[in-house]
């Protein structure tokens, strides 16, 4: 996973919407991320991830996804390396939607397990399981700007996609909210702030994202997100990412 607790959360964006797929539909999703790494990554350079998601709506208040990346690592000094990173099936789930008259927001949560497909020696996987859970709260305001705000944790594993994330195993905490402003009847602008700390205080153990984009409408059931995003600490310093949704 490129974040913990972020494979669906209307990528390319982290923060996660209170939304599920209505029962009996499909929500599929694919979308890029080029990522231009630190030097602490060396000897990989830069990391192209594309990702393929799809989601089910069971029951009114419950969905069911699996997303899987597929990776292109490009090395300094040695063989690049291309492939099958880790699968991530994910559950997402609505505790309560918004008051109408009152002040309270939606809150969803969602549990994500991802299993060691890719090959750790590649750096296509962990050769670890990842366990995450988040916790989701969204609120629309008069004006029509949407606020949003994630609290989640991996209780086990790590937080990598390829090379991109936290890599020491163990609990950590993550942290994001955004804010939505419709500029346009089609368009959606994105701010988003991220935080995410493991259990030691240095570089490798922390990351800091923010991340400016939007999603553009194409139909009732399609549209595609673009975004930029600046990272700090173990976060690539420069991200571009493109996505693609659609429902059925």
């Amino acid at each position: 996973m490129t974040w913990p607790a972020a494979a669906h959360a209307q990528a390319p964006f982290i923060t996660d919407d209170a939304s599920v797929t209505p029962r009996g539909g499909w929500h599929l999703e694919i979308y890029e991320q080029f990522a231009a790494l630190r030097p602490l990554d060396l000897p990989a350079v830069r990391q192209h991830t594309l990702v393929f998601s799809a989601m089910r709506g069971v029951l009114p208040w419950l969905e069911l996804g699996i997303d899987f990346p597929l990776l292109h690592i490009e090395n300094q000094g040695i063989d690049n390396e291309a492939g099958l990173g880790d699968l991530n099936f994910v559950a997402k789930f609505r505790l309560r939607d918004a008051d109408e008259a009152g002040w309270l927001p939606a809150f969803y949560g969602t549990v994500q397990v991802e299993v060691p497909t890719g090959d750790a020696a590649r750096s296509l996987g962990t050769g670890e399981t990842d366990v995450v859970v988040n916790a989701i709260a969204e609120r629309t305001l008069a004006n029509g700007v949407v606020l949003r705000g994630n609290l989640g944790a991996v209780l086990t594993g790590n937080s990598l996609t390829g090379v991109v994330g936290l890599s020491r195993n163990g609990f950590i905490a993550v942290a994001s909210g955004a804010v939505g402003v419709r500029v346009h009847p089609r368009f959606l602008l994105l701010a988003e702030l991220s935080y995410a700390q493991a259990r030691y205080p240095d570089d490798r153990d922390k990351e800091f994202r923010a991340q400016l984009g939007g999603w553009w409408r194409l139909s009732d059931r399609s549209q595609i997100g673009v975004a930029y995003q600046a990272g700090w600490y173990a976060t690539p310093g420069h991200q571009v990412q493109v996505g693609w949704s659609v429902d059925y």
